[in-house]
């Protein structure tokens, strides 16, 4: 897009193109409640948070059309066996197993 057009970007492509993220190692679940209220007021499509945050956001923002993901060993890298077995857990769940 060219810098002249910006102004002409409406709000609806943005909710549907950017994602709106909190990952800061140091957020606390205070935070992570308010982020998810932002992100619904402002009706975004898609949020990001730590992976200890992940469970907090799903419940949060559960029947609000908002996709939610997280991060795979950010910032420090040793994350990732955490991830696969929350990821699983909630997949298992949504499949009624």
């Amino acid at each position: 897009m060219h810098p002249d057009n910006c102004h002409k970007v409406d709000s609806v492509f943005l909710r549907k193109n950017i994602g709106y993220t909190n990952v800061k190692p140091d957020s606390s679940e205070s935070d992570i409640k308010d982020f998810c209220q932002k992100a619904i007021d402002c009706m975004v499509e898609t949020i990001c948070v730590q992976l200890r945050h992940l469970k907090l956001a799903l419940s949060l923002t559960n029947g609000q059309g908002i996709s939610v993901g997280t991060t795979s060993g950010f910032p420090f890298g040793k994350q990732f066996r955490g991830c696969l077995e929350v990821c699983y857990d909630s997949n298992t769940k949504k499949r009624g197993n």
